[in-house]
């Protein structure tokens, strides 16, 4: 390996283990909107007072919540390289 390989390497593996460590960080927050949203969207459709533009928002930011949580994971699979899990025990 050519010592610039090396170093980007080096690199994208402390990258990788820095974003390992913030990852409880990230999805705790993103867990918590998700369900929040998705929970206020489902009590908006059984009221009738509420309008579609409320709706499609917290459905909006619900979902939105899912696609960064799971983009952060699929960020840090590619990351790891060698088929590393991320699974809670």
């Amino acid at each position: 390996m050519k010592m610039k390989s090396r170093l980007l390497y080096g690199l994208v593996k402390a990258l990788f283990f820095a974003l390992l460590w913030l990852r409880p960080l990230v999805h705790l927050p993103l867990q918590i909107i998700s369900y929040a949203s998705l929970l206020a969207f489902v009590v908006t459709l059984l009221m009738s007072g509420s309008e579609l533009h409320t709706r499609l928002l917290l459905a909006g930011v619900g979902i939105g919540a899912i696609a960064l949580s799971w983009s952060y994971d699929t960020l840090l699979s590619a990351m790891a390289g060698n088929g590393m899990m991320l699974v809670r025990e």
